[in-house]
């Protein structure tokens, strides 16, 4: 070894090398994060588009049940996805309507998917380069509901598992009260959207238990100012895009308070939703409180699963099918989390059938009223 030999001055060079490669990773990465394709001109043109040809056909605002607007980003492109669900009338020109989003789709490049959901409604996706510009849900006319008595079953406290622990199997139209801002609210609220499933928010409320009993970290509490409720109740609403309405989780206490229920129910409203009280308290004011903004209310009848054993449910179920002799339509609530409930369903559901009624979603009742 030369002992003479000066060391080099190799260390800052390497430093400034490995700032250059970090510096062209990062402009690398902006470049492949920014230089796709901005179809937000293409979205609103294709949804003025579509709109013409629903006015054009006789589609009113009363006939849009929900809609949205979504900006989205993703491996460098930008677009809108809009979103309509509509309830068609009698004698709307299907074909018609069909053949000229092909026409438009068409002068725009577009693809389309048309699809039949689970409700018996329509789906029309308009896509450009693989992104959904406009998705089209058309329900059936509300004559077309049949006039049998009818049952709603609806399972709470969806969310907190990633799967819908069977009851979609069930053959039935469930419908499905998804939690917000648990860990798999967003995933399930989606995958029953792209589905054409309708469901529903649970939204966590104050009950008479509290704080000993919590309803968990997106409840809405009665001491809650009106601004700290709309934040609260809005962010929620984000985590289960889609959903067609609100129920109360827990909520004694809230449910009980008229003028938070009547500001809670403005929200509801604003946002084109429905309300349904799990009616959890006696004392609960919903009914008051939807009359006074204008909106239908309908309460849960029967709680299926208080006691989670093959014998109780089953009597909740006698007691289902005993009222379906004196009522036309009946509401019951279960829970997803349930050991027991899905089994006895299986073996009741036949017999509700045989009764002469059917099983409709809950917003089935909505419409049609």
């Amino acid at each position: 070894m030369d002992k003479n030999k000066k060391p080099g001055n190799s260390g800052p060079i390497k430093a400034v090398f490995i700032a250059l490669l970090m510096l062209f990773g990062a402009l690398s990465w902006v470049f492949f994060r920014y230089s796709g394709s901005d179809l937000t001109l293409q979205s609103a043109r294709v949804d003025a588009g579509i709109t013409d040809i629903l006015f054009s056909l006789k589609i009113s605002d009363s006939d849009i049940i929900s809609q949205s607007r979504e900006e989205k980003r993703s491996a460098g492109s930008l677009w809108i996805e809009n979103y309509k669900k509509i309830r068609i009338r009698k004698g709307f020109d299907l074909d018609a309507f069909i053949s000229r989003v092909g026409e438009l789709a068409e002068r725009y490049k577009l693809t389309l998917k048309k699809s039949k959901l689970a409700d018996n409604s329509i789906s029309i996706e308009a896509s450009a380069e693989g992104k959904i510009l406009s998705r089209i849900v058309l329900l059936p006319p509300v004559s077309s509901v049949s006039n049998k008595k009818r049952v709603v079953l609806v399972i709470d406290d969806v969310g907190y598992y990633k799967g819908l622990n069977g009851f979609s199997e069930l053959g039935i139209p469930v419908t499905f009260a998804v939690l917000p801002k648990e860990r798999f609210s967003v995933s399930i609220a989606k995958e029953l959207a792209k589905k054409g499933i309708p469901f529903i928010m649970h939204l966590p409320l104050e009950p008479e238990a509290y704080p000993k009993v919590n309803p968990g970290k997106a409840a809405i509490l009665s001491t809650m100012s009106d601004a700290e409720i709309k934040s609260i109740f809005e962010s929620n609403l984000k985590t289960v895009p889609g959903a067609a309405g609100v129920s109360n989780h827990m909520g004694s206490r809230f449910t009980a308070d008229y003028e938070k229920m009547k500001y809670l129910l403005s929200l509801v409203k604003k946002h084109g939703l429905f309300f349904f009280d799990s009616y959890t308290t006696t004392k609960s004011k919903a009914a008051a409180a939807a009359k006074a903004e204008g909106m239908l209310l309908i309460e849960n009848g029967l709680f299926l699963d208080n006691s989670d054993d093959t014998a109780s449910i089953d009597r909740q179920l006698d007691i289902l099918l005993n009222r379906l002799k004196k009522h036309d339509t009946v509401i019951a609530i279960g829970h997803i989390q349930k050991k027991y409930l899905l089994g006895s369903l299986s073996k009741y559901i036949p017999k509700v059938r045989q009764s002469g009624a059917e099983f409709i979603y809950l917003s089935d009742l909505y419409e049609k009223k």
